[in-house]
């Protein structure tokens, strides 16, 4: 009897590489790797970059809930969850693939840690290893020699590792005694701080609907000191309070979206610092607009969207306005 019907399995190999170009630039990946640690209500999470040329790697910990072998084993899948599904209302993912997608577009080699007990479970995708074999084979990963992170995660009562291995879009082969290349590298870590400031900004302030407590996020560092600050794209600390619209409620299906307006103090009310801190990531101009928030976390920042999409959020400034 014939089939109606032929089973055609992409190839991995090509189906990974056409992944890695999905269009993520290095703060954005990070960024998707934190929306599942706050999603596993993490309270803490510590990003470090480690510069070593061609060694160099990333490292993302959190001390939220962790993953059973079941669980980290589907988190490693990619296409992990259906987008039609109902998703809980603190769940910041909807695809499935941030965790796969985002991490790949960065390195060639993502290794995942967890634990929600005792015990500690990892595995680990290596793209050449898929390429070398063109099949979804995903290795178990076994304790890493030295690494800063790992010794940190092993003294926490749950929670996950991301390690970012095989830096070939950031590094692209530089050697460690690059001067040049290591700035550089430096220089795309400050852009991932100004990012997770802004995109995570009503986290860190505590001003989460969906958090416990306010988030603490280090970057390149375990202390106090290594903490990201918020931006708040409608508050500059210090200073005049905005000029804010009435609050307006829009029903977008089951769904309620606020709408709010805010215009920015003008520039001569604003000291030189002030002035440099409301400008934002990049800049007054860019970051006029709308922002369109999802359970708290900024998805677009400083837009302006078609007449079909919905901000919760839009910002003007008087530099460029009159009162």
């Amino acid at each position: 009897m014939k089939t109606e019907f032929e089973i055609i399995a992409p190839k991995p190999c090509a189906l990974v590489e056409s992944l890695r170009s999905v269009g993520y630039t290095l703060p954005t990946a990070v960024a998707d790797i934190l929306d599942n640690s706050i999603t596993a209500h993490a309270s803490s999470i510590w990003v470090n970059f480690h510069w070593s040329g061609q060694e160099s790697h990333v490292s993302i910990l959190d001390d939220g809930d962790g993953m059973s072998e079941a669980e980290l084993i589907n988190a490693m899948r990619p296409g992990s969850a259906n987008p039609l599904d109902q998703r809980g209302a603190d769940d910041l993912g909807r695809f499935g693939l941030g965790l796969k997608t985002a991490s790949f577009s960065q390195c060639r080699k993502l290794t995942v840690w967890t634990k929600n007990s005792a015990e500690i479970l990892g595995r680990c995708w290596d793209l050449d290893y898929v390429a070398k074999h063109d099949e979804w084979r995903l290795k178990k990963a076994g304790t890493p020699k030295a690494l800063e992170a790992f010794n940190k995660f092993k003294s926490l009562k749950s929670g996950t590792l991301v390690l970012w291995e095989d830096l070939d879009r950031t590094v692209d082969g530089s050697l460690s005694s690059s001067t040049e290349a290591q700035t550089r590298f430096l220089n795309m870590v400050q852009d991932v701080h100004t990012h997770l400031a802004m995109i995570f900004h009503r986290f860190i302030e505590g001003e989460a609907t969906t958090s416990r407590v306010p988030l603490q996020i280090f970057l390149n560092g375990y202390e106090k000191g290594n903490l990201v600050r918020p931006w708040n794209p409608f508050i500059i600390e210090g200073a005049p309070n905005p000029k804010e619209s009435p609050s307006e409620s829009i029903q977008m299906g089951i769904h309620n979206v606020l709408v709010r307006g805010f215009v920015l103090p003008h520039k001569d009310r604003l000291s030189e610092e002030q002035y440099r801190m409301g400008g934002g990531p990049n800049g007054w101009i860019a970051q006029q607009g709308f922002y369109i928030y999802r359970n708290d976390r900024i998805l677009v920042s400083g837009d302006w969207p078609d007449s079909g999409e919905v901000g919760i959020g839009s910002r003007r400034s008087n530099t460029n306005w009159p009162d």
